[in-house]
């Protein structure tokens, strides 16, 4: 995900504090933790969506495909780690 262990770890920790989540043992491998959403977590996640869905919906037909790959691009450049 290009996120160091550490703020992985961080951001588990900040949804299991707010009660968005819940740490697991993975079954499968003991070295691993498996982080699972609450229901509260689960709710939280379909607000997300839906309000994405709304943002879509919004902007579809008011901008190009083009000026949507240029966005894109300008924002890939100012968020990702420097070369």
């Amino acid at each position: 995900m290009g996120v160091t262990r550490q703020a992985a770890r961080k951001l588990a920790d900040g949804l299991v504090e707010r009660g968005y989540a819940r740490l697991e043992a993975d079954p499968d491998d003991a070295r691993k933790t498996l982080v699972v959403l609450t229901k509260r977590g689960e709710a939280f996640a379909r607000a997300v969506r839906r309000a994405q869905d709304a943002l879509n919906d919004a902007l579809e037909g008011r901008v190009s495909a083009a000026q949507l790959a240029a966005a894109d691009k300008v924002l890939r450049a100012v968020f990702s780690p420097g070369d």
